[in-house]
């Protein structure tokens, strides 16, 4: 048996002497496939493979924009929420490609009042105006909810100002929903001329354009006036 243990620990250490996979992530066998560790910086045998973590960008739905307030004391509080091309998508949208638009709500709340500093920052692909090509715009606007809690008033919203809108709650009413402000608010942001002359690298389609300038070109020209039109004319004038 002492001889059994001692040439177990020869093995280990050769083992060791050689250079060894180190990482943060899982540790899966490979032949069960089922992982051994995880979570640790790992040095591992050489039957086994690294998995490492991969970080995925978590994206907000619609439905996830809503601020529980009655759960938020008085006072200041700061909300983040981000939405992708989904979020515009599941909202009627179809010219959003792709999207990475970052929410930051600044909430201040009293026993009557709420105010909800917004603020929505980020890009937007959409279709270039002259080439259709895929262009992403950067968008940093902000917008302003004053709410009323408990309110006993008939109107639900006013709108008081461009960039500020006045918000009238029920007694039964306990969440406030953003998501139609986000993005109604985001897409007033984009230019409504959508193109890369302000870009440094423009991603325009080169074919598309020469052939739009070619089009052009040809619709400047004054076309061939047909001699039997210019005899009626002379007629005309008599």
């Amino acid at each position: 048996m002492g001889v059994l243990i001692s040439q177990i620990n020869n093995h280990i250490k050769e083992q060791f002497k050689k250079p060894q996979p180190f990482g943060w992530g899982f540790l899966l066998d490979i032949a069960t496939g089922i992982p051994i560790n995880s979570g640790f910086p790992l040095i591992f045998p050489s039957k086994s493979v690294f998995l490492p973590f991969v970080l995925v960008a978590m994206f907000d739905k619609a439905e996830d924009l809503c601020i529980e307030f009655v759960k938020l004391k008085d006072g200041k509080h700061n909300l983040d929420f981000r939405v992708d091309e989904t979020f515009f998508d599941s909202l009627g949208s179809k010219e959003i490609h792709k999207a990475d638009v970052c929410v930051a709500a600044k909430v201040d709340k009293t026993s009557n009042w709420m105010h909800v500093h917004l603020r929505m920052s980020g890009s937007l692909t959409v279709d270039c105006h002259r080439c259709l090509v895929a262009l992403p715009m950067q968008i940093d606007t902000k917008y302003l909810l004053i709410v009323k809690l408990d309110s006993q008033d008939e109107s639900d919203r006013d709108h008081e100002d461009e960039g500020v809108e006045l918000i009238y709650l029920r007694p039964h009413e306990f969440t406030l929903s953003i998501a139609q402000t986000v993005y109604e608010t985001s897409l007033l942001a984009l230019p409504m001329i959508r193109n890369c002359d302000d870009l440094d690298l423009k991603p325009c389609d080169q074919a598309m354009i020469q052939k739009l300038e070619t089009l052009n070109h040809e619709s400047t020209e004054e076309p061939e006036v047909d001699a039997r039109w210019e005899k009626l004319k002379q007629l005309k004038n008599l």
